[in-house]
């Protein structure tokens, strides 16, 4: 039997799509990589914050730890007590002084005799310091009565203000010099002189060497007859 070519027709199958297996495979993989990278950027955030607070930490302990520093407290109450104090060098006043005794309690109590004195000798009872200063005062006072017309003394200043005396008086006692204040009238007016003596011209040398090398300056003058 022949062919009909021209109801001929081609016979198509129907092919399905491929499925791209891997394409959930690399989903998974991307969300694996990039859930690992922010768990280390957190961790690594993490880790600062710790060594930051811990640093923190340490820098408060530290300052907690400092010892707050304690005012120096005075050692002297020279500087506070001399300007107050007022030695009368009258010849009244150096006769009334009586000698030097032994025994600290003997020696405040010849101070407490002396009525110009009072007032010094209830501040210096304080402390041995300023009981030893007021003991030097009255030894120097106690020297006066013995000035000749033959001696000679160093003359550290003269001031018309007394607290500017009595401070460079405070300075040279601390130094270890017998130093002395008197009230006199120069050029007519009332002048505080500091100075040691009256003593020999070869001790005074001595004594002016002394004072230049602890930085006080001195004149040597000779009592005038």
């Amino acid at each position: 039997m022949a062919k009909d070519y021209a109801k001929q027709y081609t016979k198509y199958r129907y092919q399905r799509p491929k499925r791209n297996r891997h394409r959930y495979l690399w989903i998974m993989l991307g969300a694996a990589i990039s859930l690992f990278i922010s768990g280390l950027f957190f961790l690594k955030s993490a880790s600062k914050q710790s060594t930051v607070q811990q640093i923190e930490d340490k820098l408060k302990k530290k300052i907690l730890a400092v010892p707050v520093p304690k005012p120096p407290e005075p050692k002297f109450d020279f500087y506070n007590i001399l300007p107050q104090d007022k030695l009368n060098l009258s010849p009244q006043t150096m006769s009334s002084v009586k000698e030097e005794l032994p025994i600290a309690k003997e020696m405040t109590a010849s101070i407490t005799e002396v009525p110009v004195q009072k007032p010094l000798a209830a501040m210096l009872s304080a402390t041995p310091e300023q009981v030893a200063i007021a003991e030097v005062k009255r030894q120097l006072e106690q020297e006066m009565g013995q000035l000749t017309n033959n001696a000679y003394f160093l003359i550290l200043g003269r001031f018309s203000n007394s607290a500017q005396a009595e401070q460079l008086q405070a300075q040279a006692l601390l130094k270890g010099f017998p130093v002395r204040k008197k009230l006199g009238v120069v050029y007519g007016k009332s002048t505080y002189q500091i100075f040691i003596g009256p003593s020999e011209l070869n001790k005074l040398a001595k004594e002016q060497k002394r004072l230049s090398a602890a930085g006080l300056d001195s004149m040597l003058t000779k009592i005038a007859p």
